[in-house]
């Protein structure tokens, strides 16, 4: 079975002169320079005592080489995003028991880090030199030891949101991403003459499918620049400059860069010229979204995946094109799952959310109804890291309930998602969620972990976070009860002493300043009628934008036409 790693080495013994990675105006790298630069980077990282290293990086050359050199060294590692809160990479390196970070050389320091007690900070260079933070000295290295790498061995430790406020890392083995890098590779028709495009932040497990989907196929990945993934405008240009033939979404960021590509159109006949693929996770994909990228490339093909972190990235594939996307309903279907995969689906009636599940007491729901998924095969995490009461509470041997019993990669046979779906002529459906979980842009959200937290602070006697519909897809909004009558005045000045909390409101300051610093009247040069005024925002006291009030009349004016309550 094979590793990740491996399926570079792979690549880089078929075509050790083809190109593997480039990125804006760095010299680019063949997949023998990047197997060379991961080896010797390995070979620094294998004598550290540790099991799990943090990286903390922006999208970059060294980003890929130390993590594919973590890989090579039979560790794991955890993403942490060099913007987080401090409070949470704190947390994170504490469940993982993490003692080593690694940086890009050209990226030291990091303030994320700066907090964290009894953390040895190591900077990486592009050629696979591992060095001390502090002093740039080299640390000891010793290839000799390099091992050779099971594919059962945990690869990354991803947390994900957690229902009692703390996060939750899932340890997924190397054998389950492999296998699903393949699988896209061989169902998504890629190449290795194809150009893909590595834009997905790398604390998503979607960033393992747009390296290991290129490096699999022994194409060339173009690198985006750090925060190139929420501009459609930076990636339609990346796309079209770099000869981009395929790209990741999801389903959100899609309907933004269709959305762009149909105001834009000179935008869109350069993306034409080379998109071939578009890939989409994360989120149910809706179909108009895929008639109106396919009215602009219609030689495109998508690709919707589905799959949560604990079942490797993803599980199943369904081919949208220009020949069936009239014929499918409002939602794509998630499709079929993968070979090495095995879909199970119980009534959730059966069993108590909350209580032990058994074996015995789970049944299949009636043909066509509606049921809960579970997912069985090679394809299943090792559970959560130091938290054996969630891991019980998802994940379960029950050998008897599969097809197809999983090769030991992972000690489990089934993993309970909390998705709903049905099945109709072998076709899996997403019908929504059993629980208190929700996505937005791609991002699992447990309402419980926000509730939590919420409850946390002094005032705060309860607290209820839920989900709904606004103009601009989903969101949350939270209702509590406060313990006492309480000064919000002086709960704001006391908030705002929190370091984390000024860096996002001055984060924050610099978007609205930059959206709104061209806007000095409240009446549409183009449609007088469309007046505005006295609609400011509460954060700069300016008038909105005209593309803002637009975009929630037509809304408006969309419910009303169809005779549907506005939502809040």
């Amino acid at each position: 079975m094979p590793t990740l790693h491996g399926l570079v080495e792979l690549s880089a013994v078929r075509r050790p002169h083809h190109v593997c990675l480039r990125h804006g105006d760095h010299p680019p790298l063949t997949y023998a320079d990047v197997q060379k630069a991961l080896e010797r980077c390995a070979s620094h990282l294998v004598l550290l005592d540790t099991k799990v290293l943090a990286l903390v990086a922006d999208r970059s050359y060294g980003l890929v080489i130390s993590l594919l050199g973590v890989l090579r060294s039979g560790k794991a590692y955890t993403p942490i995003e060099p913007d987080f809160p401090a409070a949470r990479a704190q947390a994170m390196l504490e469940a993982a028991d993490i003692r080593y970070a690694l940086v890009p050389a050209q990226q030291v320091p990091q303030p994320v880090l700066h907090d964290c007690k009894g953390l040895r900070i190591l900077a990486v260079h592009d050629d696979g030199r591992v060095c001390s933070a502090e002093e740039d000295e080299p640390v000891p290295g010793d290839f000799a030891q390099l091992p050779t790498v099971p594919d059962n061995a945990t690869a990354y430790v991803l947390f994900t949101s957690g229902s009692t406020g703390k996060p939750k890392g899932c340890m997924v083995p190397h054998r389950g991403s492999a296998l699903y890098a393949q699988a896209v590779v061989e169902h998504c028709n890629l190449d290795e003459n194809m150009v893909y495009l590595l834009k997905t932040p790398y604390v998503f497990d979607v960033s393992i499918q747009d390296l290991f989907t290129a490096f699999c196929a022994g194409g060339t990945l173009e690198i985006a620049d750090p925060g190139a993934h929420k501009d459609a405008g930076a990636i339609a240009e990346i796309i079209g400059t770099q000869g981009v033939n395929c790209a990741c979404f999801v389903p959100t960021l899609l309907v933004e860069f269709a959305n762009y590509l149909e105001r834009n159109p000179e935008e869109a006949q350069s993306v034409r010229q080379s998109l071939r693929r578009v890939l989409t996770i994360g989120e149910a994909l809706m179909t108009a979204t895929c008639a109106q990228l396919l009215s602009h490339i219609p030689e495109l093909e998508i690709h919707n995946l589905y799959g949560p972190t604990e079942a490797s990235v993803g599980v199943s594939h369904f081919k949208v094109a220009g020949s069936n996307v009239e014929s499918l309903g409002t939602v794509v279907p998630i499709g079929r799952p993968f070979p090495y995969v095995n879909f199970c689906v119980f009534d959730p009636s059966t069993y108590a959310e909350g209580q032990k599940i058994e074996e015995t007491t789970l049944r299949a729901p009636a043909p066509g109804a509606i049921g809960e998924l579970f997912i069985g095969g090679d394809c299943l995490a090792s559970g959560y890291i130091k938290n054996p009461e969630k891991t019980e509470a998802a994940f379960f041997r029950f050998p008897s309930l599969c097809a197809k019993a999983p090769e030991g990669a992972s000690p489990f046979t089934l993993y309970k998602t909390g998705d709903l779906c049905k099945v109709e002529d072998g076709i899996f459906h997403y019908m929504g969620r059993n629980d208190f979980q929700v996505k937005i842009s791609g991002v699992r959200i447990e309402c419980e972990e926000v509730s939590a937290v919420l409850k946390t602070h002094p005032v705060v006697g309860d607290a209820l976070v839920t989900a709904f519909d606004g103009p601009f897809g989903k969101a949350l909004a939270a209702y509590v009860v406060t313990t006492d009558t309480v000064d919000w005045s002086q709960e704001m000045d006391q908030g705002a002493q929190d370091s984390d909390e000024i860096l996002n409101v001055s984060s924050w300051g610099a978007v609205y300043d930059e959206m709104y610093k061209e806007t000095d009247n409240s009446v549409s040069a183009q449609d007088p009628t469309l007046n505005w005024s006295g609609y400011t925002d509460t954060y700069s006291r300016r008038p909105h934008i005209e593309q803002v009030i637009k975009e929630w009349v037509e809304w408006s004016c969309e419910q009303v036409r169809g005779e549907r309550s506005l939502k809040p």
